[in-house]
């Protein structure tokens, strides 16, 4: 049973880098397993599915997670959206937006302040919007977006980095 009581506060932090550094993205596995530290933080993985990076430029991606709250029935979620940009508008990248499209997903982040996230731990991932596009004019994009939305009780779990290309099998 998850516990209702606070048991600490928390000390006014240092400013931080903000932003997405990387970004990896795996199939959903049911039997996967993250294993949770007193403090909640991911420090082991089994059954995890290889991981495929997608890499972004400065400010390419974005990452929130709103808290749902609904007062009157007790429950609180959260509804984490990964924000993407790819550029080059080709074959492969259709073809790859495609099969996204379709895939029941788990992400991993790493931040510009160096700190590393699993997303879709307990429950799937789902593109919830795409475009594609040339634009008109020469400075509009040559690509697409891509939002990507988890729902769940946790949402985001710090994890140990150290796991991506261990435990958690990396490819290009």
């Amino acid at each position: 049973m998850a516990t209702c009581l606070i048991t600490q506060g928390r000390p006014l932090q240092c400013f931080l880098e903000a932003g997405i550094d990387n970004v990896w993205i795996a199939n959903f596995n049911e039997d996967q397993v993250f294993d949770l530290s007193p403090a909640n933080v991911v420090t082991g993985a089994t059954s995890a599915n290889t991981a495929f990076i997608f890499s972004q430029e400065t400010e390419y991606a974005g990452l929130s997670a709103p808290g749902v709250h609904e007062q009157p029935n007790g429950a609180v979620s959260r509804d984490v959206l990964l924000s993407l940009k790819f550029i080059d508008l080709n074959a492969d990248l259709l073809t790859t937006l495609q099969a996204l499209s379709k895939a029941s997903l788990t992400a991993y982040i790493e931040s510009n302040a160096g700190t590393f996230y699993v997303l879709g731990a307990t429950r799937p991932g789902r593109v919830t919007a795409s475009e594609a596009g040339l634009g008109t004019a020469l400075s509009d994009m040559n690509g697409s977006t891509m939002d990507i939305t988890w729902k769940s009780i946790n949402g985001i779990f710090e994890m140990d980095g150290t796991l991506l290309g261990t435990s958690i099998t990396t490819s290009a």
